[in-house]
């Protein structure tokens, strides 16, 4: 979906909506898309305040990290997208965490979650 989609889909919904976690899971999809991390990290952060302490929400972060070049953070984001989600669906939170386990030199730990990332599809 396009970040244009989106806005058009999003504009019927109610202010209240956007104090949600969900409707702030959702303007932080929006803000990613629109290049808007700073803004979108903002609105994951309020949202993991206030209780919505979701997959989604972990694995937006980690992204949202990564692009800013905060592995570290992105590493711990990913981590919690894994517990936070059921077994045999951590496929890609397992990848990804590889991914910033080998941008960071840690060739072993990369190679560990890529493995398992195989071992986590349904």
């Amino acid at each position: 979906m396009s970040s244009k989609e989106f806005d058009r889909r999003s504009k019927g919904r109610s202010k209240r909506t956007k104090s949600t976690g969900e409707g702030l899971l959702q303007q932080s999809a929006a803000g990613l898309l629109a290049g808007k991390v700073d803004k979108a990290i903002q609105d994951l952060r309020r949202a993991l305040n206030m209780g919505y302490d979701d997959s989604a929400v972990h694995f937006m972060l980690c992204g949202a990290e990564m692009s800013r070049g905060n592995l570290s953070a992105a590493a711990r984001h990913a981590e919690d997208t894994i517990i936070r989600t059921p077994e045999g669906r951590r496929g890609i939170a397992f990848f990804t965490l590889g991914a910033i386990h080998d941008a960071m030199g840690a060739t072993d730990e990369a190679l560990r979650a890529y493995r398992k990332s195989l071992t986590e599809y349904e």
